[in-house]
């Protein structure tokens, strides 16, 4: 078999520089992407930490409210009735109880504290924003990062 033409040799090796190039570029963009997403991620773990020291009652109150929420929206199971029946209903009573006597006892050391359940949720939903927000924008890094590395790469 013969060589291949110099012209398409060197047809070939250009397409493998500008290929190799445009994975680099990629790389790059996707670590910058990265970089700042978990420099963001730091900050949002930054906030909930100060938060949670500066009000760690509504933070437990709000923990305790989502597994309430969580409970209460899982379903039992046909499992769980086959397996424990009475004893799966005395546990189910017994959590519900305990849930309730830590939400009751959770409002009783908030409202000492003057924290009314509204300061509490806007406190918890903040947090919670600020997160979502981090996690966006790291998500909209990484595409416009995708997006940059495609167009150069049809550009070339």
């Amino acid at each position: 078999m013969a060589d291949p033409a110099p012209e398409t040799q060197a047809a070939n090796q250009s397409r493998r520089a500008k290929a190799a190039k445009a994975v680099d570029d990629a790389r790059a963009k996707a670590r910058q992407a990265r970089d700042r997403a978990v420099e963001r991620s730091r900050n949002a773990r930054q906030k909930a930490t100060t938060g949670l020291e500066q009000n760690p009652i509504a933070a437990l109150a709000g923990g305790l409210a989502l597994g309430v929420i969580a409970a209460a929206i899982l379903p039992r199971t046909g499992k769980e009735d086959q397996y424990l029946g009475s004893t799966g209903k005395r546990i189910r009573t017994t959590a519900k109880a305990a849930a309730k006597a830590a939400q009751d006892a959770g409002k009783r050391e908030l409202d000492g504290l003057g924290i009314n359940s509204d300061m509490a949720k806007q406190e918890i939903k903040s947090l919670l924003g600020k997160v979502g927000v981090a996690a966006r924008s790291a998500g909209a890094a990484v595409g416009v990062s995708v997006k940059d590395s495609r167009k150069k790469k049809k550009n070339k």
